[in-house]
């Protein structure tokens, strides 16, 4: 049994099913709007966490993998969800069923990959890069980052839920948090 693997493991689920909870109701035809006052969309969001999720959690604690990368077109990825410069013309590359089922594609992938690792796996480097990485050097870093960001997309996801469409509510979204609280 390796504890360490199975709480990031736990972990990362649990980051990935904050993500789905704030765009499972989230309207299909809002996911390309783009408030000003954040400058990033919904579908922006789902295409940057797939790329992250690939680059983190599959490149850095293992090696790139063409099979996934040529099935999520990383190339193309970059080249829209890197930074938020062509957000205004995802709509005419990328479908919301599209980023879903990349999406959901590479989060099982990310558990593949953590599954395999042992605990004594996550102190060796990460998979070395032409450019270094500035802060994670070893697979735990790697791992332990894409956490702490996917839940910081979080609060960037409910914040344009509240601009166009309407405040997340946690407890009737989420219902493991709703039966928390039915059991106080």
């Amino acid at each position: 049994m390796n504890p360490l693997i199975n709480l990031l493991k736990n972990q990362t689920v649990e980051s990935h099913n904050w993500v789905d909870t704030l765009i499972t109701n989230f309207p299909k035809e809002k996911w390309f709007e783009t408030p000003e006052i954040i400058n990033s969309n919904v579908a922006w969001q789902i295409g940057h966490l797939t790329l992250s999720v690939y680059y983190y959690n599959v490149v850095l604690i293992g090696s790139p993998q063409e099979d996934i990368s040529s099935r999520i077109n990383v190339k193309k990825y970059s080249e829209f969800f890197t930074a938020t410069e062509e957000i205004t013309k995802l709509m005419e590359h990328f479908t919301v069923d599209e980023l879903v089922e990349n999406w959901e594609y590479m989060k099982s992938k990310s558990i593949e990959y953590i599954t395999k690792l042992s605990d004594s796996d996550l102190e060796l480097d990460i998979f070395k890069l032409p450019k270094e990485h500035p802060f994670a050097k070893s697979k735990l870093d790697a791992i332990s980052w894409n956490i702490k960001h996917s839940m910081w997309h979080c609060g960037q996801i409910a914040t344009i839920t509240r601009i166009v469409f309407q405040p997340f509510d946690i407890l009737a979204n989420n219902p493991k948090m709703r039966n928390k609280e039915v059991s106080k």
